[in-house]
């Protein structure tokens, strides 16, 4: 039988000692996707489908908001706003250290300038208002209005000027929070 010199079990030792660091190491990882999934997973169920959608890109969630509306022409929030607004609060307090940029968008009726500036309004409006609810939370919140200029469909019919109408928070969590 061999015998194992005291340099070969330290060597030995040392490997395993790097194998359970390693160990180690990755059910971190694994824990913290897993944590990271069911924050997504909170993120989603916190909106139906005609509230709110969740998109993700990269390392960024795009909150894509179908059920926010605007009185026509105006930068004022129509009735029943303040609801889906407390659940948009609710989603952000998931990603408490994430930048957050609220996007506003129009159709390309009327006039390009006139529809910037009333993107940027709406997107003050609820960047204002989700600030007042969370307080200093939200105080590196951004807005930014887009006009006409990113439709995500045809402006040739009223479906798709609609869905070229609404207000987009991008959700850019710390690193390694989206799963």
């Amino acid at each position: 039988t061999a015998t194992l010199s005291a340099q070969q079990i330290a060597e030995l030792d040392s490997r395993l000692a790097g194998l359970s660091r390693e160990a180690q190491d990755a059910n971190l990882r694994l824990a913290e996707q897993a944590r990271a999934r069911e924050q997504f997973k909170r993120l989603e169920a916190l909106f139906t489908p005609a509230d709110a959608v969740v998109l993700r890109r990269g390392d960024e969630l795009t909150l894509r908001l179908h059920g926010l509306a605007f009185a026509s022409s105006s930068a004022r929030l129509e009735a029943g706003a303040t609801a889906l607004l407390e659940r948009v609060g609710a989603a952000l307090a998931l990603y408490p250290n994430a930048r957050v940029a609220v996007e506003g968008h129009t159709d390309s009726s009327g006039d390009s300038v006139a529809n910037q500036r009333l993107s940027q309004q709406r997107a003050e409006t609820v960047r204002d208002h989700l600030a007042a609810q969370a307080g200093n939370a939200a105080s590196g919140m951004t807005a930014i209005g887009y006009g006409d200029t990113r439709p995500i469909a045809s402006n040739e019919d009223a479906a798709g000027r609609r869905e070229n109408r609404r207000i987009d928070l991008v959700i850019t969590p710390p690193p390694g929070t989206l799963p």
